[in-house]
């Protein structure tokens, strides 16, 4: 990340174990470790600071009992010739590589949130012109320079499959569901990002969300089925 104060990359380095504490009860923890400044942000340059915090007397891990890695899935990080991960394996080959979960929600939350919204406007309209290649009749003003249309049996075969696919009950249920719960939880990945968050705002949105999801199924699956709450 980028401080927007200082103009300065920063990483955070994080570790995730299984602790043994009580060993008839282990458990898995997270915990940061370091916010680490990078002069350079190449893959030799990140490696080094990595290996610098694993060093750091609170720590003092071993980087060849390093077991796996996560990152996000730009090419310093991810590529496995020249990236972090390539060179954190020269030291420890069984660091199994993996593209981080939470980068990977993050992505699939603002992304595919941008994804359905467009698909929700375009749904009439897609609709509509797939039942016009099944009955060009019913659809006097489409019309291409050369006339109606004349589409071929393979086309339509195709057309028709694809309207039942789109106007299904599951379908439209899912994709109802789906963006709705992005609805809700779009703003707190937007929020999360910002700098100005504290830790206890954080988990009060959180918490908000979590709470606000199931109440959000109920009122989905109701207004799906076109019942009426009460």
């Amino acid at each position: 990340m980028t401080d927007p104060h200082a103009n300065q990359e920063i990483i955070s380095v994080c570790l995730r174990f299984v602790d043994l504490t009580s060993p008839k009860e282990p458990h898995i923890k997270e915990c940061l470790i370091n916010f680490v400044n990078l002069e350079r942000a190449n893959a030799s340059a990140i490696c080094a600071k990595i290996l610098d915090s694993l060093s750091l007397p609170s720590v003092s891990l071993d980087p060849a009992k390093i077991r796996g890695q996560a990152y996000d899935g730009a090419a310093v990080m991810s590529s496995d010739i020249a990236g972090v991960q390539a060179k954190l394996k020269e030291i420890s080959p069984l660091a199994l590589y993996t593209h981080c979960y939470s980068h990977c929600l993050n992505l699939s939350v603002v992304e595919r949130h941008t994804c359905y919204a467009i698909f929700h406007e375009m749904y009439e309209v897609l609709v509509t012109f797939l039942d016009a290649i099944l009955s060009p009749q019913d659809y006097p003003e489409l019309v291409s320079q050369e006339g109606s249309w004349n589409w071929n049996s393979d086309t339509k075969t195709k057309a028709q499959g694809l309207k039942n696919s789109l106007t299904s009950f599951r379908t439209i249920a899912t994709f109802i569901i789906t963006k709705n719960v992005l609805d809700e939880v779009k703003s707190i990945a937007s929020k999360l990002q910002k700098c100005e968050q504290d830790v206890y705002e954080v988990y009060t949105m959180v918490n908000t969300v979590i709470e606000n999801i199931p109440l959000e199924r109920i009122s989905i699956w109701f207004s799906v089925l076109g019942m009426k709450k009460y």
